[in-house]
């Protein structure tokens, strides 16, 4: 079994044996309120997946989108980038949720710079800022991360969708929020070929 199968395996709770074939998601028994929370009903279904750092992952779906929920220990902040494969041409495209939200698309080989809050057909809760007398005096530690996506956005006409996260600003045992996670184990945002594949039900 390969690496991409074996992680898979692991997100389905509607799988009876595991193969190299993808697994489909299990869908949300219950509506998703995208506020960093993940305590619907619906995320009891899917079990967590521990991908470093005191960090966890689930996946939800349901008729028109894929949510996501992040949990990460206490005194995180969790800034994500979530990499996905675009189903019209194949090229990569980073839905990044930090302070500010944006999505970018590889051109040519080349990142562009980020126009922040131009992300279409998705939505995630940032890390909000805190202000004191008209200045930026910090930010508040959310308790987790949701993003919710359109998969006429993300997944091809086989329901593929191709990804990897990559999760920043986790709150370490010395202090620091210097931790960092990647899903799947090992991914490179530059090695497609170290991503998974998620099949959904469109």
């Amino acid at each position: 079994m390969n690496k991409t199968a074996a992680t898979l395996c692991l997100v389905s709770l509607m799988l009876v044996g595991c193969s190299d074939a993808p697994n489909t998601l299990p869908k949300a028994i219950t509506p998703i309120l995208v506020d960093g929370v993940c305590d619907e009903d619906a995320w009891d279904q899917t079990p967590h997946l521990n991908i470093g750092e005191g960090a966890a992952l689930d996946w939800l779906q349901d008729e028109n989108y894929l949510y996501m929920c992040l949990q990460m220990p206490k005194g995180s902040y969790g800034t994500f980038d979530l990499y996905y494969l675009d189903p019209a041409d194949g090229q990569p495209v980073d839905l990044h949720v930090s302070a500010q939200v944006g999505e970018r698309k590889m051109q040519n080989g080349v990142w562009p710079e980020y126009i922040w809050w131009n992300n279409t057909a998705w939505t995630a809760n940032n890390v909000e800022m805190q202000y004191r007398d008209g200045k930026l005096a910090g930010f508040v530690e959310p308790e987790g991360h949701e993003l919710q996506a359109s998969m006429l956005k993300l997944a091809n006409s086989n329901g593929e969708i191709t990804l990897m996260l990559h999760v920043r600003a986790l709150m370490k045992e010395d202090g620091t929020r210097s931790g960092t996670a990647v899903w799947p184990a090992g991914a490179l945002v530059d090695d497609r070929s170290t991503w998974t594949t998620l099949n959904v039900t469109r």
